[in-house]
């Protein structure tokens, strides 16, 4: 696997993707021989046993198809919106602050074009600011369309 690696590494740019594409055709061929083999060597037996659902060692009761009321939805969507805000806010606050974007040495981690991004001076400082005050702007329009809507009561 190593030496496949290292001459994948040395090969120009069309025989790395002629490589890759012929790597995943046989990665696709051996799939397809395997589950053709098992099918012909292996027996199906359906037994009442392997035909019903596992719920966990507990022998299911009722149907499957059960209506679930609309609530649980809404409650896993606002976590999700709200989840992801929280994600985006922390990780703003961290390059707005300075923290993470330097090593122990002072140098950059950012770069494009070889050029440092230094995000903790200058105009980029306001933007992000202004950017960060919109956002949660829209969010709280957003949150405040939904407990006009009700989303936050239970019953």
């Amino acid at each position: 696997m190593l030496l496949l690696a290292v001459v994948f590494a040395t090969l120009n740019l069309f025989l790395r993707r002629i490589l890759a594409f012929a790597l995943i055709l046989v990665g696709k061929i051996f799939r397809q021989e395997s589950q053709m083999r098992a099918r012909v060597l292996g027996k199906e037996r359906f037994t009442p046993s392997k035909l019903t659902p596992y719920e966990s060692g507990i022998v299911p009761t009722g149907e499957a198809n059960v209506r679930i009321p609309i609530k649980f939805y809404m409650v896993a969507i606002l976590f999700l919106l709200f989840d992801i805000e929280a994600v985006f806010i922390l990780s703003w606050a961290v390059i707005f602050r300075g923290k993470g974007l330097f090593d122990d040495a002072g140098k950059a981690i950012i770069q494009i074009s070889g050029r440092s991004l230094d995000f903790t001076q200058g105009q980029f400082q306001w933007f992000a600011f202004a950017e960060m005050l919109t956002f949660i702007l829209i969010l709280m329009v957003g949150y405040a369309y939904i407990w006009k809507k009700g989303g936050f009561r239970w019953s």
